[in-house]
């Protein structure tokens, strides 16, 4: 095995470690984290309307940074979402979904 494999194996490994140690024994999350972590596009629209939104009336207009802070909040609430879906997968709370390549012809 290739040096590089393995160091992304043990920094996997790491990490899963790490998440076990920070959220304590894994318990069945919340249905609302759950719908977040099935649908992160959403989430991530939500963020970009709420924080973008706030933004703007806190200044009283909508200017090209509000739109872009909005933006960039909205892009990493969607990236938490996608981290939380790898963690609810790993811990057996979602089944990973199945690749269309790996599906019978007549399946699709």
């Amino acid at each position: 095995m290739s040096a590089p494999r393995t160091a992304m194996k043990a920094l996997v490994r790491a990490w899963w470690a790490f998440d076990l140690a920070w959220k304590g024994t894994p318990r069945h999350p919340p249905r609302l984290l759950v719908h977040a972590a099935v649908h992160p596009v959403i989430t991530g629209f939500g963020g970009v309307l709420f924080f973008g939104g706030t933004m703007a009336v806190g200044i009283g207009r909508i200017y090209l940074p509000v739109v872009i802070w909005g933006l960039a909040m909205g892009v990493v609430i969607y990236l938490v979402a996608i981290v939380e879906r790898k963690s609810m997968e790993h811990y057996g709370f979602l089944s990973r979904p199945t690749p269309r390549a790996a599906l019978a012809p007549e399946d699709c």
